[in-house]
């Protein structure tokens, strides 16, 4: 019984690292260009635009680009942006600085498509402008930073988000438990550091089990 109840409450805790990111638009920014302060739209595939309705974003605790019209980001072979289902969409978006990075590249580019729409590409194409995506949260605000928790699985999902859940609360040694788990909640209010007591509330539930 006490074995399951310790169980229970270090789930709980796994739980609680493992968050999406905040709700955020990914505004474009190339000063003194035409795609300056553009926004994804779902208009015939997933494109830069204005006007319109726009699409916000988040991202998923194993790095891939959530669109609000239920689809995924998928980046193809040649770079291009398109939206998919959730087995499709690609990993390793994040956000450093309040700039959406893929890969650990901010740089992305984007190439005319239809009227006044640009394609997006996370390389350099024929005909491109490089860009960065300004993440803002639903208030206008920006978003300093996010990391998923799966931030070490490779785009093609070689490492698998159940191996970054069971590492969410790192190791115990020396009767010490150590938890220094980062991550933005679903509301983008605040980051979750577990340490100090945190890592007391670790322990006692660890001390359950022996």
């Amino acid at each position: 019984m006490k074995f399951t109840s310790a169980f229970a409450t270090i789930f709980a805790l796994a739980q609680l690292v493992l968050a999406d990111s905040a709700e955020f638009g990914m505004m474009s920014i190339h000063s003194g260009s035409p795609v300056h302060m553009l926004f994804f739209k779902d208009d015939n595939g997933l494109v830069l635009g204005s006007g319109g309705s726009s699409l916000s974003t988040t991202i998923t605790d194993d790095g891939k680009l959530k669109l609000s019209n239920g689809k995924f980001v998928v980046v193809g072979s040649d770079g291009k942006f398109t939206e998919g289902a959730e087995a499709d969409g690609s990993k390793g978006f994040a956000i450093v600085d309040s700039r959406v990075t893929y890969n650990g590249a901010s740089s992305f580019y984007a190439a005319p498509a239809d009227g006044s729409n640009y394609s997006v590409y996370a390389k350099d194409v024929s005909g491109s402008t490089d860009i960065v995506f300004n993440a803002r949260g639903t208030t206008g605000a920006a978003i300093t930073s996010y990391t998923p928790s799966g931030a070490s699985a490779s785009a093609s999902g070689s490492a698998s988000s159940t191996a970054a859940k069971a590492t969410a609360i790192s190791q115990i040694g020396d009767g010490q438990a150590q938890a220094s788990v980062q991550t933005q909640t679903a509301n983008g209010a605040q980051r979750l550091a577990l340490g100090g007591a945190g890592a007391g509330i670790v322990a006692a539930a660890c001390a359950l089990i022996m």
